[in-house]
């Protein structure tokens, strides 16, 4: 899917040809100028759709274990490196380029 439609209505959406996603913009604001009767509606300049160059993925997965060997004192964890106890993982996001 390379293509993309964003609206305020739908939200984002993604496409597998051009054709598809110029239409369905093109449908989204023909709906929008059917309801317009007492004028457009100021989220119409919102409404977009293109080419998806990069989207993000999920990297550098780390899961957090079983037994955490950290001390929990009445201060919190001591010399523990993990964020959060309540996270089961953590990781990072980066730019990837869209398939």
């Amino acid at each position: 899917m390379k293509y993309f439609v964003y609206s305020s209505w739908d939200g984002f959406e993604l496409f597998e040809t051009e054709q598809e996603a110029k239409e369905h913009a093109e449908g989204i604001l023909q709906v929008e100028q059917d309801n317009s009767g007492d004028g457009w509606h100021p989220d119409v300049l919102k409404l977009c759709w293109g080419l998806l160059k990069e989207r993000t993925v999920q990297t550098n997965v780390r899961q957090k274990a079983d037994e955490c060997m950290c001390g929990e004192s009445e201060y919190g964890y001591d010399d523990c490196d993990w964020p959060d106890h309540d996270w089961d993982f953590i990781c990072d996001f980066e730019l990837e380029e869209a398939e």
